[in-house]
């Protein structure tokens, strides 16, 4: 294997959920406010706040106190969007500012609203005459809240935030800052470095930026870590100033006025100064154990063969420079591993690798660590990965899981990734994979607390090669890693992978690198490789070479590594995942559609995109033409179902044609080269071609006599099959009574029965004839049957036609609709392979069912299972904007089966991810909301 050509890599922009300004002194031109607020054609902040509803907010402090006697800053907020067309207080705000010209202001749009939504903006958030606004997303609220009582549990009960149930992470942060610079009041910069110091290290976070002021000085932090796409700047450049402004991009028409500030950088701007800059490249410190750390590893990994005697007890036991032994907690109990994989005739006798791990600290006098070093130097294994923890947030009490063993491969993962996305690729489309494929960590009630995830990651590996088996390793290793980082938005993923042969390391968040030995300075071969988090043993750091971020590094011995970049310019693939088309309505029943309909689920590798689909049509072989073009681009997400639907419009007076229709598919950045194309030669089986359509005016309907009237005087809905009680029937009945108009008179008549969804219309059903007299009411019935068996959860809307044969065979005499009778509105179908009972697990034991994957007006239930002994369950929504929709509390239940339900009465359509608790059981689930 040659080694692969390196692709730079760029990191991807940090998603940073404001948008700010400030400014800081006096002199200014007055149409500087308003230009870079409101009126810059192309760049001010109004613009900025666009996308958002949930508001925009100011503060400002004043020279003259006589003309405002204020006791703090004046605030402005708004809850509609900046440019919101009816709502002019953004324009009244920046009015008053221009009118009042402040010494300092702070101006904010909210861009993804995390907490709190539907109120105004709460930046710039304002306390003891500081002013502070925080562009970014700290996940780890409650690590933030451990940093504010670890030597005083009361602080936040005496400096109480503004906001609560949920709190803000802005505003903790802000209150953290705070509470550091009353602690060392006589340096800001200091202070703030003493509060970034803790929060780098237990965030892994670079979302840290801020600005803030009390009045006279501005202090504006870009804490960009491992990502510097995400400027902060400054204007005027260079030089000192009577004023300064400070914002997340260049604001005005003068871009070149604007400078960035430099990554991990704390800018100080006062008025008549320079700009002084203080460096805050930290480097994490080592916590007490007491906090709530993400599991994280030190850890060394060896393939092939030829190495020194003396390699393995230097990297683990004796090197000067460092050492894995050195590197485990001390003060800790989190404990040690190895796995080996024995290289001499006594590998024949062993189908797994040989696995050693130790409870207390590795440099425990009674551990056992240096015997197993010894073990490991006189074996001299062709493979091996050791590890150290030097946290544990999950089994803290049992010797170190790491390296995991599944299958005879070995696996060790550096990070923390939230275990509720895991869970649902495993088990998303197979409920039952961990039954099938169970870890040997899990929760079980008095012993330890549930799943780990670097655990639940390595099962996620070894699913994806499975189901890839055509692609090589490094491909299916590389598509697995992307699809888990787009959906879950974590970059904690660094780990070391071996069967034995090949050596597998991931370097995807920065941390402190992934180094491997020897480097490639004189690109020779080695007979062997050694990997690990950090450089280990007597020799120089200049020895070991360093994986690119986001790479992949796959070592063969006697062969240079090859280097799979994770993200580069890769393009994503797409495929089709299913297909439908069906005609439309058809009011006269000649088999020919004045409508046709379109359903499909294209799916991409990785990664979020944004696609539009265009539907061409040709006659008798002539050329595609289009016929449907101007549809908006939709937002797929990589790995899940994500269904598009096209409405094909027929023109009114086409004459009965066959069409063949072609689907292409084109993605918003290169809207000349279709990403995917269906038509009949390359896809056949969907029968796309001699298509029969004709336009709404040849598609005719016979049209009743005045002689002869009926009328439906009632409709009702009986009986429905529901075998798995979900709300959606896949067989039901209707009832009705007729009226003839004409006495003394009698007639043959038949129903249909019409489904009308997402704007299509379909034949369902036909019923069987009846007679009608006209003395009397007359009642018919038919049993509808869904079909396809396999139909998704849907809501329709029904139309039922009754036709006089006694005229002339299908003349249409009367329609009952929907909006007359409530019997044919929001009727819940499905499938029968969809209309499955389940029974309900023992109540013993906790269980979380699934929701409807798509629901409709009647909300979204999930149901749940509360095991013998009771427990506390609770239930989120978020949108695919992470927007917090909906919450249920963690609330008391008995045992026995329950159901959590949100009625989503003013919910928009779309996809949404519910997460459900039950006691130690924690589900995520996904479901779409179709209106």
């Amino acid at each position: 294997m040659g080694l692969l050509s390196l692709l730079a890599l760029h990191p991807q922009p940090g998603p940073h959920n404001c948008r700010f300004w400030g400014l800081i002194g006096s002199g200014y031109p007055d149409s500087l406010i308003t230009l870079h607020l409101r009126d810059a054609p192309r760049n001010n902040l109004k613009a900025l706040g666009h996308y958002n509803e949930d508001g925009w907010a100011f503060a400002a402090y004043f020279h003259d106190t006589t003309l405002l006697a204020l006791s703090g800053p004046l605030t402005r907020r708004g809850e509609p969007g900046a440019d919101h067309p009816t709502d002019p207080d953004y324009d009244l705000a920046v009015e008053e500012l221009r009118a009042l010209r402040p010494i300092a202001a702070l101006g904010n749009v909210r861009l993804i609203a995390e907490r709190h939504l539907g109120v105004p903006d709460p930046s710039p958030f304002c306390r003891d005459d500081w002013a502070f606004m925080h562009s970014g997303h700290i996940r780890e609220v409650e690590w933030l809240e451990e940093l504010l009582a670890e030597d005083d549990p009361e602080y936040i009960a005496d400096h109480p935030p503004d906001y609560e149930t949920p709190r803000i992470d802005s505003e903790l942060y802000f209150l953290y800052v705070l509470k550091r610079i009353a602690e060392a009041p006589a340096s800001v910069s200091a202070a703030v470095r003493e509060a970034l110091i803790p929060l780098v290290t237990l965030t892994d976070d670079d979302r840290l930026d801020f600005i803030m002021t009390r009045g006279d000085t501005l202090y504006a932090l870009r804490y960009a870590g491992a990502d510097e796409t995400e400027p902060l700047v400054y204007s005027p450049a260079g030089g000192s100033h009577a004023h300064w402004f400070v914002a997340t991009q260049p604001l005005g028409d003068d871009a070149a006025s604007w400078t960035e500030i430099p990554p991990r950088t704390l800018a100080v701007l006062a008025p008549g100064a320079e700009v002084v800059f203080h460096a805050m490249d930290l480097v994490p410190v080592a916590q007490s154990a007491s906090m709530p750390l993400p599991l994280k590893l030190r850890g060394w990994a060896l393939i092939g063969s030829d190495y020194d005697d003396a390699l393995l007890v230097d990297h683990l036991q004796s090197g000067e420079e460092e050492n894995l032994k050195h590197l485990g907690d001390p003060d800790s109990t989190f404990g040690w591993g190895f796995a080996s994989f024995v290289a001499d005739s006594a590998a024949s006798l062993l189908n797994r690798p040989l696995i050693r791990r130790g409870g207390p600290p590795a440099d425990h006098p009674g551990t056992g660590y240096d015997a197993v070093v010894d073990e490991l130097a006189a074996l001299r294994p062709r493979a091996a990965l050791g590890h150290v923890r030097a946290a544990s947030s999950a089994h803290a009490s049992v010797p170190d899981p790491h390296p995991f063993q599944h299958e005879g491969i070995a696996f060790a993962h550096n990070g923390t990734v939230i275990t509720g996305p895991l869970l649902d690729f495993l088990e998303g489309e197979d409920p039952a994979y961990l039954d099938r494929h169970p870890p040997d960590y899990h929760g079980r009630e008095g012993v330890h607390s549930g799943h780990i995830d670097s655990e639940l990651y390595f099962l996620y590996l070894l699913k994806v090669l499975r189901e890839h088996p055509k692609q090589s390793p490094g491909d299916a290793l590389r598509f697995a890693v992307r699809r888990l980082s787009a959906q879950t938005g974590t970059n904690r993923l660094n780990f070391v992978m071996t069967s034995g042969d090949t050596l597998y390391a991931l370097r995807f968040n920065d941390g402190g690198g992934v180094r491997f030995l020897p480097s490639l300075a004189d690109t020779v071969p080695s007979p062997y490789w050694a990997v690990a988090s950090q450089y280990l043993g007597s020799d120089p750091a200049s020895a070991w070479g360093t994986l690119p971020r986001k790479t992949m590094g796959i070592f063969i011995p006697h062969e240079l590594p090859a280097l799979y970049p994770i993200e580069g310019a890769e393009d994503p693939e797409y495929a089709l995942g299913w297909f439908e088309q069906s005609a439309g309505a058809d009011r006269d029943q000649d088999g020919w559609a004045s409508a046709w309909h379109l359903a499909f689920d294209p799916n991409v590798t990785f990664g979020i995109r944004y696609v539009r689909p265009v539907v061409f049509a040709r006659t008798e072989g002539g050329p595609w033409e289009p016929v449907v073009e101007t549809i908006p681009h939709t937002r797929l997400n990589g790995g899940y179902r994500d269904t598009l639907r096209v409405s094909i419009p027929v023109p009114e007076a086409l004459p009965p044609t066959e069409w063949d229709l072609k689907l292409e598919l084109f993605e918003r950045s290169e809207p000349a080269m279709p990403v995917l194309v269906v038509d009949p030669e390359t896809h056949p089986e969907y029968g796309l071609d001699g298509i029969r359509v004709e336009g709404a005016l040849c598609d005719t309907i016979p049209v009743v006599p005045p002689s002869r009237r009926i009328e439906i005087a009632w409709l009702a809905r009986g009986e429905e099959v529901d075998q798995d009680e979900d709300g959606y029937a896949r067989s039901m009945t209707f009832f009705w009574d007729a009226d003839l108009g004409t006495p003394d008179d009698s007639t043959t008549v038949y129903a249909e029965l019409f489904a009308a969804h997402l704007d299509s219309t379909r034949f369902l059903t036909r019923s069987d004839t009846f007679r009608i007299a006209g003395a009397q009411a007359d009642t018919g019935w038919m049993e509808l049957l869904v079909e396809p068996p396999d139909l998704s959860p849907s809501t329709w809307d029904l139309a039922l036609d009754l036709y006089d044969a006694g005229i002339s065979p299908g003349t249409l005499a009367v329609r009952a609709e929907s909006d007359r009778f409530s019997a044919l509105a929001n009727v819940r179908v499905e499938g029968a392979a969809n209309d499955e009972s389940e029974p309900l697990p023992d109540s013993t034991e906790a269980w979380i069912g699934w929701p409807p994957p798509i629901a409709g007006a009647g909300g979204i239930t999930v149901p749940i299972v509360v095991p013998t002994g009771g427990a506390h369950v609770s239930m989120a929504v978020w949108d695919v904007l992470g927007r917090l929709r909906h919450r249920i509390d963690p609330i008391a239940r008995e045992k026995g089966p329950f159901e959590l339900r949100w009625d989503a009465t003013t919910a928009a359509s779309g996809a949404y991810y519910i997460r459900i608790r039950v006691g130690g059981m924690r589900r995520l689930r996904r479901c779409t909301i179709v209106r």
